[in-house]
């Protein structure tokens, strides 16, 4: 695998992790905003009120969420870029050492930039 598609794979993972996490809060925020509002209550107001408990509710898990799912996708992503990336070549002692680092350096974004175009 690439590293542009592991680290799609792990946003994409991170990313539903969160949005599963805002569902489940705004579930429960509307049943528990339903089951809080009094029977002589109007239906449209009931409605109403688990609505703006059910926004509550979601962005609060959600936010809960985040207190675990940041470090978790500081930690994928430095797992990602320390396995993909290589040292740097060492300083060049001639003209003719650089010129052939930078003839390389060429070749290699090349071949990447292929890589993408396929």
């Amino acid at each position: 695998m690439t590293a542009n598609f592991r680290d799609t794979v792990a946003s994409a993972m991170i990313e539903g992790a969160s949005m599963a996490s805002a569902l489940i809060g705004g579930a429960a925020g509307a049943y528990i905003g339903h089951q809080l509002t009094p029977t002589t209550w109007s239906a449209t107001v009931r409605l109403l009120f688990a609505g703006a408990v059910a926004v509550v509710g979601a962005v609060t898990v959600d936010a809960l969420a985040e207190l675990v799912l940041v470090p978790l996708r500081r930690l994928l992503m430095t797992m990602i870029r320390s396995t993909t990336r290589s040292s740097a070549p060492a300083s060049a002692n001639t003209l003719g050492e650089a010129l052939a680092q930078v003839a390389i350096a060429t070749a290699h974004r090349a071949a990447n930039a292929a890589h993408r175009i396929d």
